[in-house]
């Protein structure tokens, strides 16, 4: 059976393509997994014990918005992306990406009255300004972006590339076609903070 893998950032879609699945009749895992542990934090957790990376949560189809940030801590498990390819049967993955400077500019915004401000927590937790919190985030997209496109190269079929901001639906329907039944009717932009971003 094949789970999908969101690897892009988040405030690249990632709430719009969760919704989009689970419409779509899919079982679907999105930032948290309980109230109090997020699907990096578990993921990670499995790896430093050892086990498999899903351990614990591997009946879903779907998983997205990979991150964890607190004050102390910011794990990425959509990094991961070599160890659930190599361990998850039949795994296929979606970079969902964005221009690069308003993806930068969404996750300062990024925030809510629960969890505070996104920039917020990560000047905490790199002990930095917020000049250096973007170059260090410009950075990680440059690095990941580069690692996940020359590491799928001789993989066909098994990476979407998803432009939030200039691919339509219809890329994503086509590429789990034969997999999964997609309802293009079920697309629509959630969670937006700025020109078309999820």
């Amino acid at each position: 059976m094949t789970k999908v893998f969101v690897i892009g950032f988040n405030k690249c879609g990632t709430t719009s393509l969760h919704a989009f699945f689970r419409a779509s009749g899919l079982s679907c895992a999105h930032w948290r997994l309980s109230r109090d542990r997020t699907i990096a934090e578990a993921m990670f957790s499995n790896l430093s014990l050892q086990r498999y990376v899903l351990e614990g949560f591997a009946g879903f189809d779907v998983y997205s918005d990979l991150n964890h940030l607190s004050d102390a801590v910011h794990l990425e498990a959509n990094t991961l992306f070599r160890t659930i390819d190599a361990t998850v049967p039949d795994a296929r993955f979606i970079l969902n990406t964005r221009n690069k400077d308003r993806w930068l500019a969404s996750r300062s915004r990024h925030g809510s009255p629960s969890t505070g401000s996104f920039l917020g927590r990560a000047r905490k937790c790199y002990g930095v300004s917020r000049e250096e919190v973007l170059a260090i985030w410009g950075d990680q997209w440059d690095r990941h972006h580069a690692a996940v496109t020359e590491y799928f190269a001789d993989k066909p079929g098994k990476l979407l590339v998803f432009d939030i901001e200039t691919d339509t639906v219809d890329k994503l329907v086509s590429f789990f076609e034969g997999s999964f039944q997609l309802d293009p009717q079920h697309w629509g932009w959630r969670n937006r903070s700025g020109a078309r971003a999820g």
